[in-house]
């Protein structure tokens, strides 16, 4: 079988020689990537197309105007990554570690998010749409001018987060975990139907 080339490699090994941890304006597309270490590199305005990021460490890198469209991402961290309008699109990156992270003005749309570590993060004008969030951590985070549009967030851990502005009308909300009382979910906008799943988490029984 023919040793396939990779672009990316090519390209992060001549970095690495001039000492640069910038990569700016690229198009990387069908990309596998393997345990390689992106700690610390920026990304700016760099499109992925259909890659594979298995075990690959992100940790502290800083993504700018970068996309990822169809992208399968496995066992990737992602820990205080810095995230400015980028975005994500039909992509799943189930398992993967973003704790204390940040994402400002970012897009995720049509994306698979399934029991991801999202501890202490920042979401700020950040919009999620058609996303699956199910037994995510979202724990401590702090969310400002956020939008969720139909978004799975069933059995999702939300111990410290305030809901409070969010509207969660058009999303799963059922088994959420939440702490006594639910404060999270204190100004929250919820719809009708969705009232019975926070009288449940309350210990309450709705009689029809």
């Amino acid at each position: 079988m023919e040793w396939q080339r990779s672009p990316f490699l090519d390209l992060l090994q001549e970095l690495r020689v001039e000492e640069e941890n910038t990569i700016r304006a690229r198009q990387f597309a069908g990309e596998t990537l393997e345990q390689v270490d992106l700690e610390s590199l920026e990304f700016e305005n760099v499109v992925w197309t259909d890659c594979k990021f298995v075990r690959c460490d992100f940790t502290r890198s800083g993504l700018y105007q970068t996309q990822f469209h169809s992208c399968l991402f496995t066992g990737c961290h992602f820990r205080g990554s810095y995230w400015r309008d980028s975005s994500m699109t039909g992509c799943k990156a189930e398992g993967c570690d973003f704790p204390e992270s940040r994402l400002k003005g970012c897009t995720l749309t049509d994306t698979s998010l399934r029991y991801t570590n999202f501890t202490r993060t920042l979401w700020d004008r950040t919009a999620l749409r058609r996303c699956d969030l199910r037994e995510t951590a979202l724990s401590e985070m702090r969310l400002s001018r956020v939008t969720l549009e139909h978004v799975e967030l069933g059995g999702a851990e939300l111990f410290r987060t305030s809901l409070a502005g969010v509207d969660l009308s058009t999303c799963g909300i059922g088994g959420l975990v939440v702490s006594e009382g639910c404060g999270e979910l204190r100004g929250a906008k919820i719809g009708a139907e969705q009232a019975v799943e926070i009288a449940h988490l309350l210990g309450l029984t709705v009689v029809f």
